[in-house]
């Protein structure tokens, strides 16, 4: 057989099937079309769509086997088809393969989890893809007999048979021993029972034939997850991040492993692999933020100022100018006396917050650090009372200020509107005034 042209039984294959071409770039597309034509491939079989939701609604109503999509597809990723191809077709027979420009970006970790058949990098030979892709095909159409094991038993996965996939997955290692793969499936099969220590053992079985094999990293790291045992898949995520990309939804996990370790000074190591994800899910900017804010307010605890307010900088990067994320981080701020580094973030706020609530009370407590002008600043807290914006913390500070301005008449006044919003402040207050 040339390298020009597909096997027969793989040609005979693609003539019956619909094949999606998912490609932003018309001329690209048009030259992946030539290949296959090239290799008489019928053109009705062949289609081309540029954007995401086209995609879609062509996988819900052709149905297509064969899927050869760009990972970058406007806004979102061709990765999220491939759940949708699977809607309709079983993993053993239909065909996924991702076309992308980065090696080491998270297409290759997420490929790992959802079911890519083979990603390919561009710049591509054309003669070489179309090699690749005959050779996919051929592994779909004949599976050696430990694929078709492994097959059997994935059927079975799926059925909820869990024991039964076991015994097949067992049977595969015994077909090909070194093989980590094997391993993971049967950790699966135990884990899906919820034997999760029986799953971690053969994780590790997989990881002494294969140190770094990823889905055995990653079915380890899930176990402890699962049992909340974070410091043990910290350890493991640690290894899984020196290695591999990362893909969203592991990230979060990540992220939420490290912090329940305590390993918080690490957290800002994982800023950059979070930046050069090619797609950030609203929830996992969540976590990273929430993640980051408890990071920096650890580092202001062990007085290392300038490293907590690094953690808070690159949290609003993440979360954006969120007003109760910037109100959280300037609080905290202001109880070590940073009063300069939370003027910073008081700017942050959107415009239209201006004078509100929340920004008048950040702007007076930081005032109070900041601002000379003893006139200036009775007045400011005056107004903020007159408007009903005054908190708790407003109030204490205000009139622990009055008191050791020596305003005590103006300093009874605001405790008695104080003891009215807040009744619990009546003893600390009137200490205050008394002392």
């Amino acid at each position: 057989m040339s390298s020009t042209e597909f096997s027969p039984e793989v040609e005979a294959f693609l003539k019956e099937e619909n094949i999606l071409i998912v490609e932003p770039s018309v001329a690209f597309a048009q030259t992946l079309i030539e290949l296959l034509k090239e290799r008489r491939i019928p053109e009705k079989n062949i289609f081309h769509v540029r954007g995401f939701e086209d995609a879609a609604t062509f996988i819900e109503t052709k149905k297509p086997k064969v899927l050869i999509t760009e990972y970058a597809v406007g806004s979102t990723n061709g990765i999220s088809l491939i759940p949708l191809q699977m809607k309709n077709h079983d993993e053993s027979v239909k065909v996924a393969t991702l076309i992308t420009h980065d090696a080491t970006s998270t297409t290759i970790a997420e490929a790992a989890e959802e079911h890519v058949d083979a990603y390919v990098l561009k710049p591509l030979s054309i003669g070489e893809f179309g090699v690749r892709l005959n050779k996919i095909i051929q592994a779909k159409l004949a599976p050696s007999p430990f694929e078709q094991k492994i097959k059997a038993g994935k059927a079975l996965l799926k059925n909820s048979e869990f024991a039964m996939a076991a015994l097949e997955f067992k049977e595969a290692i015994k077909i090909k021993e070194k093989s980590p793969l094997g391993h993971y499936y049967v950790g699966q099969a135990l884990h899906l029972q919820k034997s999760i220590p029986e799953a971690a053992r053969e994780y590790r079985k997989g990881l002494q034939i294969n140190p770094l094999h990823y889905k055995c990293l990653l079915g380890e790291f899930d176990g402890y997850f699962e049992q909340g045992d974070y410091m043990s898949a910290y350890g493991v995520a640690k290894k899984i991040a020196s290695h591999f990309p990362i893909s969203p939804k592991r990230l979060g996990n990540i992220f939420i492993s490290l912090v329940f370790s305590h390993h918080l000074e690490d957290i800002t190591s994982y800023f950059q692999m979070y930046r050069e994800l090619d797609f950030r899910p609203p929830e996992l900017s969540k976590i990273f933020g929430a993640a980051l804010l408890t990071a920096g307010k650890y580092n202001l605890k062990k007085n290392q100022i300038v490293k907590g307010n690094e953690c808070f900088a690159m949290g609003v990067s993440v979360v954006g100018p969120d007003i109760p994320y910037l109100e959280n981080i300037i609080r905290e701020l202001l109880k070590v006396n940073a009063a300069e580094m939370a003027k910073n973030y008081l700017t942050l706020f959107p415009g239209v917050e201006f004078g509100k609530k929340i920004h008048s009370q950040m702007s007076f407590l930081i005032d109070l650090l900041t601002v000379g002008s003893r006139d200036t600043i009775i007045e400011k807290g005056k107004k903020l009372v007159a408007q009903g914006f005054a908190d708790r913390e407003s109030y204490r500070q205000l009139v622990r200020y009055l008191v050791d301005t020596d305003k005590m008449t103006l300093a009874e006044d605001i405790t008695a509107k104080a003891v009215r919003d807040f009744p619990d402040l009546r003893e600390e207050l009137y200490s205050l005034i008394t002392k």
